[in-house]
């Protein structure tokens, strides 16, 4: 049992086929997976205006999970759908999504990731 908007995440990742990637959200699929990637120079909120105007066209509800949390999301599977990589950016900020992307000195926010490769 999740929120509304956690099915959401979990409908667009559960495997459809025997081998693929399923990535959330949806525009994140293709070039734009290597956009979300947080560069050694950028402060937190750099790094999530970037992916949202470079990804989400501007958007910040299309990463959204909860008002103030934010994900990007791929999961690759092999061909008996075990996991074989995960990658994912998280974003958890003290206020809404939409008031941190445009306040441009937010800082009230951090970011999480984390990398995983099956054998």
């Amino acid at each position: 049992m999740f929120t509304k908007n956690l099915e959401v995440v979990q409908a667009h990742i559960i495997p459809r086929q025997a081998d693929g990637k399923s990535v959330f959200p949806p525009r994140l699929q293709g070039s734009h997976e290597r956009k979300v990637r947080v560069r050694s120079t950028e402060t937190v909120h750099d790094w999530f205006v970037r992916c949202v105007n470079d990804v989400l066209r501007g958007d910040p509800r299309d990463c959204t999970v909860e008002d103030n949390l934010a994900l990007f999301l791929i999961v690759t599977w092999d061909v008996d759908r075990a996991i074989s990589r995960i990658s994912v950016q998280a974003l958890c900020s003290e206020e809404t999504l939409i008031d941190y992307y445009l306040n441009s000195k937010a800082e009230s926010a951090e970011c999480m990731g984390a990398n995983f490769s099956g054998v």
